[in-house]
């Protein structure tokens, strides 16, 4: 999506806190909007009155938009706050804190959404707790657990889902982007196909700067000619076509054996500033889409490169691209193409509730040349050479992955190996315990096996886990490197994603519930969840609610996209499971996942599978459910 300047807030805006007690701020939010504490008074530049506020040290900023400003503590009793202040905290696990502004087109609205949001959350909690306690008593009964947070994987917190639809009230509409190429509208084919990316990038002293070449080469799966490609660059969504943070220039295209230029039909320097060359308008949806005319229509198995050269630049934030501090994240950063099929292109904006990615599977050579200070944990595995004096190449490869994502920082790590062969290292910052690490590292080496024994041997060989408990998000799943809190559940859920996404893909743009649902179901089978009466606990509030509903109707119902998605969808299959019984359903997603192995899972397919593995007629259950 693109990031449009602020609204004016209704309210005003407040320092509030997140995580497991933060609601009491939005009580407090609520009396101001009402105006019965009088004791309690907000300014851009101050907020004066009994609020947890963030932590130790001295305030830098008290910042004017919605983006959050996070630390791992809460504040107690401070009656003011400013640029300058200097602030006392005590420790508070499992919490983080931030300033947002509260926007909503009227007050009743966001009252009504604050209400909610308190629901979701206690519901979430509790189920959580249930659902860790199972897991301890039958897994590891010595390991300590935490029995608060939102279990599953990117899952804002409730106020900021509630930030994420009021600011959508006011967001203006998104970029229309340019018409798709509609002679292959009718071809289902997904292309391009077998795409192979090089990438070779240097960091500066920080490693939240990258500059470098990527190389994609792709061929044509369909039937029907391509006559463009189009480049994904995801992560333009965070400061738009006006600061990009990734850029392509000097862009080269080529068919065949030979590489042809500008002089050959080539398009060359499209720099999203403005720089000699560039067209505009072949950026689309906010810069997150570069269309690549091709110097003439490539025919079904003909193969064509595109290259470039590439900048990437992380910004400020703590979120799967963002940094904290000296460590940076860097995921969805590499220019991917697009997928054609029988709907034409996938050109979806970007999700920040969600995800928006879909891909097909891919090779990777990725080189990170960098200081040697830094781990570079990523996907795929890698191999280390000294470098310039103070500098370590690093040499990554990873095979049938859908995407590439790194992070850069003086991260701690510690590894070890499955039963079942799996390599796994645990990436650390800086206030991660080594017990914490340890225990997620355990955790994580008895996962793979279980999830590998119930869908199939986990394919990759490596995976890096990297632990920041100051995300907002509980994890985030890429291709064998996930970003995760030290929290039990979201590192069950995150490791099923290796199977419920990547390996077995999906359009997680428009059918979020492939992935999500089956990830929030495949973590309550490993934690001993049986699902019993969730069908009462997940009522359906709208007659518009379907599971098979895309982002784009939960970006702009952001406080449903939880309980439905992640809690609907699990006890649907939960349901599935009592009705067709415990082995069929087992067998079912065994012979599932290995039907779509590197593929792409569609609705369709997964109820044409589901009925052909059982006697009893389904179709009552997808209309209860919602299965379209």
């Amino acid at each position: 999506m693109t990031r449009q300047t602020a609204p004016q807030p209704v309210g005003c805006e407040i320092p509030a806190t997140t995580g497991a007690y933060g609601f009491g701020v939005l009580g407090a939010t609520l009396d101001v909007y009402r105006g019965i504490r009088p004791d309690l008074h907000c300014s851009v530049r101050r907020c004066a009155g009994s609020l947890p506020l963030p932590g130790a040290g001295t305030v830098r900023r008290i910042t004017p938009t919605e983006e959050p400003v996070r630390v791992p503590w809460v504040v107690e009793a401070v009656l003011k706050i400013g640029v300058g202040d200097s602030v006392a905290a005590r420790p508070a696990s499992d919490h983080t804190s931030g300033y947002v502004r509260v926007v909503g087109a009227s007050i009743e609205e966001v009252e009504r959404r604050m209400r909610e949001a308190q629901r979701v959350h206690r519901r979430a909690r509790r189920a959580d707790r249930r659902a860790t306690d199972r897991f301890s008593a039958r897994h590891h009964p010595r390991l300590p657990l935490p029995t608060t947070g939102v279990h599953g994987v990117r899952r804002l917190h409730p106020l900021f889902a509630v930030l994420a639809v009021l600011l959508t009230v006011a967001a203006a509409p998104p970029d229309r982007a340019a018409p798709p190429d509609r002679a292959a509208a009718a071809d289902p084919t997904r292309t391009p196909g077998t795409p192979s990316y090089s990438v070779d990038l240097r960091s500066d002293a920080t490693g939240a700067h990258w500059r470098g070449h990527e190389r994609i080469a792709f061929s044509n799966a369909s039937p029907e000619p391509l006559n463009e490609v189009y480049l994904r660059l995801w992560d333009n969504f965070r400061g738009g076509c006006a600061t990009p943070s990734v850029r392509v220039t000097d862009l080269h295209v080529g068919q065949g054996a030979q590489d042809r230029g500008l002089q050959d039909g080539g398009v060359q320097d499209r720099g999203a500033q403005g720089t000699p060359g560039a067209t505009p308008d072949r950026y689309e949806v906010a810069c997150t889409a570069l269309r690549v005319p091709l110097p003439r229509p490539l025919p079904q198995a003909a193969s064509g490169t595109v290259e470039f050269d590439l900048t990437v630049d992380v910004p400020d934030g703590i979120d799967r691209f963002g940094r904290d501090g000296a460590f940076s994240f860097v995921g969805n950063a590499l220019p991917v193409l697009a997928v054609r099929d029988g709907t034409g292109w996938h050109l979806d904006p970007y999700s920040e509730l969600g995800e928006s990615f879909f891909g097909l599977s891919s090779d990777f050579a990725v080189t990170l040349d960098h200081p040697t200070d830094l781990l570079v944990p990523a996907t795929g595995t890698a191999v280390d050479t000294p470098g310039e004096p103070g500098r370590t190449v690093t040499r990554i490869g990873a095979r049938n992955v859908r995407e590439f994502a790194w992070a850069a920082g003086p991260f701690s790590r510690i590894a070890g190996r499955s039963a079942g062969g799996v390599r796994i290292s645990v990436y650390s910052v800086t206030d991660i315990t080594p017990k914490d690490a340890q225990a997620m590292l355990d955790l994580s080496l008895r996962t793979i096996d279980d999830h590998a024994a119930h869908y199939g041997p986990y394919p990759y060989g490596d995976l890096a886990t990297v632990l920041d408990n100051r995300f907002d998000f509980a994890g985030m799943e890429y291709p064998a490197f996930v970003l995760d809190r030290v929290r039990p559940s979201a590192v069950i859920h995150e490791l099923a994603h290796q199977w419920w996404y990547g390996i077995v893909g999906d359009d997680q743009y428009r059918a979020p519930w492939l992935d999500e649902s089956f990830a929030e179901y495949s973590m309550a089978v490993a934690m001993g969840d049986t699902g019993e009466g969730c069908t009462a606990r997940t009522p359906w509030q709208s007659a518009d609610e379907r599971l098979t509903g895309p982002m784009s109707y939960w970006d702009t119902h952001p406080d449903r996209y939880v309980p439905v998605i992640y809690d609907r969808g699990s006890c649907a299959l939960h349901e599935l499971r009592r009705l067709i019984g415990p082995d069929t359903m087992t067998t079912l997603l065994h012979d599932y996942a290995r039907a779509h192995w590197y593929g792409v899972s569609t609705t369709a397919d997964f109820k044409a599978a589901a009925q052909a593995a059982t006697s009893v007629d389904l179709t009552p259950f997808w209309r209860e459910h919602r299965i379209d």
